[in-house]
Protein backbone atom coordinates (compact mmCIF):
# COMPACT_ATOMS: atom_id res chain seq x y z
CA UNK A 1 0.00 0.00 0.00
CA UNK A 2 1.33 3.42 -0.92
CA UNK A 3 1.93 5.93 1.88
CA UNK A 4 -0.62 8.35 0.35
CA UNK A 5 -3.30 5.59 0.27
CA UNK A 6 -2.60 4.79 3.92
CA UNK A 7 -2.87 8.48 4.86
CA UNK A 8 -6.16 8.83 2.93
CA UNK A 9 -7.62 5.82 4.73
CA UNK A 10 -6.52 7.16 8.12
CA UNK A 11 -8.02 10.58 7.31
CA UNK A 12 -11.28 8.95 6.18
CA UNK A 13 -11.48 6.90 9.40
CA UNK A 14 -10.87 10.04 11.45
CA UNK A 15 -13.66 11.89 9.60
CA UNK A 16 -16.15 9.00 9.74
CA UNK A 17 -15.73 8.39 13.49
CA UNK A 18 -15.08 11.94 14.67
CA UNK A 19 -17.69 12.57 17.44
CA UNK A 20 -18.29 16.20 16.44
CA UNK A 21 -18.51 15.34 12.72
CA UNK A 22 -20.85 12.40 13.35
CA UNK A 23 -23.14 14.58 15.49
CA UNK A 24 -23.22 17.28 12.80
CA UNK A 25 -24.00 14.75 10.05
CA UNK A 26 -26.69 13.13 12.22
CA UNK A 27 -28.43 16.49 12.74
CA UNK A 28 -28.29 17.33 9.03
CA UNK A 29 -29.59 13.90 7.94
CA UNK A 30 -32.31 13.92 10.62
CA UNK A 31 -33.39 17.34 9.32
CA UNK A 32 -33.66 15.90 5.79
CA UNK A 33 -35.71 12.97 7.11
CA UNK A 34 -38.02 15.31 9.03
CA UNK A 35 -38.47 17.50 5.95
CA UNK A 36 -39.44 14.45 3.91
CA UNK A 37 -41.76 13.04 6.58
CA UNK A 38 -43.66 16.34 6.80
CA UNK A 39 -43.61 17.32 3.10
CA UNK A 40 -46.82 19.05 2.00
CA UNK A 41 -45.83 20.96 -1.14
CA UNK A 42 -44.21 20.43 -4.52
CA UNK A 43 -44.80 17.48 -6.83
CA UNK A 44 -45.23 13.90 -5.60
CA UNK A 45 -42.43 13.02 -8.01
CA UNK A 46 -40.42 15.61 -9.88
CA UNK A 47 -40.58 15.75 -13.65
CA UNK A 48 -36.81 15.39 -14.08
CA UNK A 49 -36.28 12.81 -11.33
CA UNK A 50 -34.12 10.50 -13.48
CA UNK A 51 -31.75 13.30 -14.49
CA UNK A 52 -31.40 14.29 -10.83
CA UNK A 53 -30.50 10.76 -9.75
CA UNK A 54 -27.99 10.30 -12.58
CA UNK A 55 -26.37 13.63 -11.74
CA UNK A 56 -26.11 12.65 -8.07
CA UNK A 57 -24.59 9.25 -8.92
CA UNK A 58 -21.85 10.79 -11.06
CA UNK A 59 -20.84 13.23 -8.37
CA UNK A 60 -17.85 12.52 -6.15
CA UNK A 61 -18.58 13.07 -2.50
CA UNK A 62 -16.71 13.46 0.78
CA UNK A 63 -18.32 12.42 4.09
CA UNK A 64 -19.11 16.09 4.83
CA UNK A 65 -20.97 16.37 1.49
CA UNK A 66 -23.22 13.34 2.13
CA UNK A 67 -26.19 15.47 3.34
CA UNK A 68 -26.05 17.48 0.10
CA UNK A 69 -25.97 14.27 -1.97
CA UNK A 70 -28.81 12.74 0.07
CA UNK A 71 -30.82 15.93 -0.42
CA UNK A 72 -30.43 15.61 -4.21
CA UNK A 73 -31.57 11.98 -4.05
CA UNK A 74 -34.54 12.90 -1.82
CA UNK A 75 -35.58 15.61 -4.29
CA UNK A 76 -35.48 13.03 -7.12
CA UNK A 77 -37.51 10.45 -5.20
CA UNK A 78 -41.19 9.56 -4.92
CA UNK A 79 -42.56 11.40 -1.88
CA UNK A 80 -44.78 8.90 -0.06
CA UNK A 81 -45.72 11.31 2.74
CA UNK A 82 -46.96 13.94 0.30
CA UNK A 83 -50.70 14.54 0.87
CA UNK A 84 -51.40 13.94 -2.86
CA UNK A 85 -49.61 10.56 -2.96
CA UNK A 86 -52.00 7.64 -3.51
CA UNK A 87 -50.45 4.42 -2.19
CA UNK A 88 -49.81 1.96 -4.99
CA UNK A 89 -47.79 -0.81 -3.34
CA UNK A 90 -46.28 0.90 -0.34
CA UNK A 91 -47.77 3.21 2.25
CA UNK A 92 -46.25 6.35 3.69
CA UNK A 93 -43.85 5.54 6.53
CA UNK A 94 -44.84 6.34 10.10
CA UNK A 95 -42.59 9.25 11.19
CA UNK A 96 -41.82 7.83 14.65
CA UNK A 97 -40.86 4.46 13.14
CA UNK A 98 -38.49 6.13 10.67
CA UNK A 99 -36.76 8.14 13.37
CA UNK A 100 -36.41 5.14 15.70
CA UNK A 101 -35.01 3.12 12.78
CA UNK A 102 -31.96 5.38 12.64
CA UNK A 103 -31.18 4.41 16.25
CA UNK A 104 -31.81 0.73 15.46
CA UNK A 105 -29.38 1.01 12.52
CA UNK A 106 -26.80 2.70 14.77
CA UNK A 107 -27.05 -0.19 17.26
CA UNK A 108 -26.68 -2.74 14.41
CA UNK A 109 -27.76 -5.67 16.60
CA UNK A 110 -28.34 -9.20 15.33
CA UNK A 111 -31.22 -11.03 16.97
CA UNK A 112 -29.81 -14.37 15.83
CA UNK A 113 -28.32 -14.91 19.31
CA UNK A 114 -29.01 -13.44 22.75
CA UNK A 115 -25.41 -12.40 23.37
CA UNK A 116 -25.36 -10.41 20.11
CA UNK A 117 -28.54 -8.51 20.97
CA UNK A 118 -29.28 -8.44 24.70
CA UNK A 119 -32.17 -5.96 24.24
CA UNK A 120 -33.31 -6.71 20.67
CA UNK A 121 -33.85 -10.44 21.14
CA UNK A 122 -36.27 -10.08 24.09
CA UNK A 123 -38.09 -7.34 22.15
CA UNK A 124 -38.39 -9.69 19.15
CA UNK A 125 -39.72 -12.49 21.38
CA UNK A 126 -42.19 -10.15 23.11
CA UNK A 127 -43.50 -8.86 19.77
CA UNK A 128 -43.86 -12.43 18.49
CA UNK A 129 -45.88 -13.34 21.62
CA UNK A 130 -48.14 -10.30 21.15
CA UNK A 131 -48.77 -11.18 17.49
CA UNK A 132 -49.53 -14.81 18.38
CA UNK A 133 -52.14 -13.66 20.89
CA UNK A 134 -53.58 -11.11 18.45
CA UNK A 135 -54.01 -13.66 15.65
CA UNK A 136 -55.02 -16.59 17.87
CA UNK A 137 -51.96 -18.78 17.46
CA UNK A 138 -51.12 -21.24 20.25
CA UNK A 139 -48.57 -20.18 22.85
CA UNK A 140 -46.15 -22.88 21.60
CA UNK A 141 -46.16 -21.45 18.03
CA UNK A 142 -42.89 -19.97 16.80
CA UNK A 143 -42.37 -16.70 14.96
CA UNK A 144 -39.54 -14.71 13.48
CA UNK A 145 -39.51 -11.08 12.38
CA UNK A 146 -38.08 -10.54 8.90
CA UNK A 147 -37.50 -7.32 6.92
CA UNK A 148 -39.92 -7.80 4.04
CA UNK A 149 -42.28 -9.86 1.92
CA UNK A 150 -39.68 -11.73 -0.16
CA UNK A 151 -37.71 -12.65 2.94
CA UNK A 152 -40.93 -13.81 4.63
CA UNK A 153 -41.90 -15.96 1.63
CA UNK A 154 -38.51 -17.68 1.48
CA UNK A 155 -38.54 -18.21 5.25
CA UNK A 156 -42.04 -19.74 5.02
CA UNK A 157 -40.89 -22.07 2.20
CA UNK A 158 -37.94 -23.24 4.31
CA UNK A 159 -40.19 -23.77 7.34
CA UNK A 160 -42.70 -25.74 5.25
CA UNK A 161 -39.94 -27.90 3.78
CA UNK A 162 -38.57 -28.51 7.26
CA UNK A 163 -42.03 -29.50 8.58
CA UNK A 164 -43.02 -31.70 5.64
CA UNK A 165 -39.65 -33.31 5.04
CA UNK A 166 -37.26 -32.94 7.98
CA UNK A 167 -34.79 -35.29 6.29
CA UNK A 168 -34.35 -32.72 3.49
CA UNK A 169 -31.92 -30.72 5.65
CA UNK A 170 -29.43 -33.59 5.58
CA UNK A 171 -30.36 -35.55 2.44
CA UNK A 172 -31.87 -32.96 0.12
CA UNK A 173 -35.39 -32.98 -1.29
CA UNK A 174 -36.74 -36.17 -2.85
CA UNK A 175 -39.33 -36.11 -5.60
CA UNK A 176 -41.92 -38.71 -4.56
CA UNK A 177 -42.63 -40.10 -8.02
CA UNK A 178 -39.03 -40.64 -9.06
CA UNK A 179 -37.33 -41.23 -5.69
CA UNK A 180 -34.41 -39.06 -6.64
CA UNK A 181 -32.99 -35.83 -5.33
CA UNK A 182 -34.58 -32.77 -6.84
CA UNK A 183 -34.76 -29.09 -6.15
CA UNK A 184 -38.06 -27.69 -4.86
CA UNK A 185 -40.34 -26.57 -7.68
CA UNK A 186 -42.08 -23.20 -7.54
CA UNK A 187 -44.89 -22.39 -9.95
CA UNK A 188 -46.22 -18.99 -10.88
CA UNK A 189 -49.24 -18.11 -12.97
CA UNK A 190 -48.38 -16.60 -16.33
CA UNK A 191 -48.55 -12.80 -16.40
CA UNK A 192 -48.68 -12.32 -12.63
CA UNK A 193 -45.50 -10.24 -12.41
CA UNK A 194 -44.86 -8.41 -15.71
CA UNK A 195 -41.39 -7.12 -16.46
CA UNK A 196 -40.70 -3.42 -16.03
CA UNK A 197 -41.91 -1.44 -19.00
CA UNK A 198 -44.76 -3.81 -19.94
Amino acid sequence: MRRSDHNEQRDLRRVLWDPHGVSKLACELASLAARELTRTDGPVRGRDFLLGVRRALRRGVTPQEVPSLVSEIVDSSLHLNHPRFLAQQVAAPIPLAVLVESVVAALNQSIAAWDMSPAGTPIDRDLADRLKRLFGYPKAAEASMVPGGSFATLTALLAARGALGPEAWNKGSTHRSHHRRANPILRQSRGRHPRAGQ
